[in-house]
């Protein structure tokens, strides 16, 4: 296999088994970071991606919240885009219309939700703290995130589809993100702020919000059992777990 000179790589499904570590992965991805510089792209907010990256020893910068938000181990943060206001009110009014959770994320990296719902704490395992109730404008939005599986979605990616990207991170999860912010615009201003050459880059990933990454990058990779959104978009499809895979690079 062809040496490249970086590879990014999605979190939670490809990195982690919902939330929790795979000793083996991250044991061939410490190993394949002292080959190859190797980056993270992941809907989480920054200080849970930092808590992995640290832990991994990825210093950055990493793409957090869909590429919202650029984060390194040395604390400095970079807001790439935000959710215009009434388009994130749009968003929350439908969804509590429809009695759904809300989770918005605000540049700072907080979590909030318009009200009191214990259906939001889904996210504490994802190691994101429970959001907090209020102060939703006090800062822009970097996305709105709902709890939906496949069924229930029906009619949400028509909502705001002028102004935003809705995908699917999560068999849980879809949220709504700004049209200038996705993994595959954050993999752009990571190779941009190293300096690699564009065409020495992979992507690794496994769900519908990897694809832009995925069709970015020079050799796009989706794992066994990626959704139908990521191997579409990638180049290459796993057939051995991703440990195996990461061990045979360089």
């Amino acid at each position: 296999m062809v040496k490249p000179d970086l590879i990014v790589f999605d979190v939670d499904g490809t990195l982690l088994d919902d939330g929790a570590e795979v000793p083996e992965t991250s044991a061939a991805l410490m190993r394949l970071a002292k080959r190859v510089p190797c980056l993270l792209s992941t809907g989480r907010a920054p200080h849970s991606l930092l808590r992995w990256a640290s832990h991994w020893g990825l210093p950055g910068p990493h793409g957090t919240c869909n590429g919202a938000i650029l984060a390194s181990t040395d604390g400095r943060t970079e807001v790439l885009a935000t959710l215009a206001n009434d388009v994130r009110d749009g968003i929350i009014d439908e969804l509590m219309a429809r009695s759904l959770p809300i989770l918005v994320f605000l540049s700072d990296g907080s979590i909030r939700t318009p009200v009191a719902d214990p259906r939001v704490n889904i996210v504490a395992q994802f190691d994101e703290p429970i959001p907090e109730v209020g102060g939703i404008d006090r800062l822009p939005a970097v996305k709105v995130i709902t709890v939906a599986n496949r069924e229930t979605e029906t009619g949400l990616r028509d909502l705001y589809d002028d102004h935003t990207i809705f995908q699917r991170t999560h068999e849980w999860f879809v949220e709504w993100n700004p049209l200038e912010s996705s993994k595959g615009l954050a993999l752009a201003q990571q190779i941009e702020r190293l300096g690699i050459d564009p065409s020495h880059v992979m992507a690794v990933g496994d769900s519908e919000n990897d694809a832009s990454m995925l069709r970015l990058a020079n050799h796009g990779v989706a794992i066994q059992h990626a959704a139908i959104e990521a191997k579409e978009a990638a180049d290459e499809i796993l057939t051995t777990p991703i440990h195996e895979w990461m061990d045979q690079i360089g």
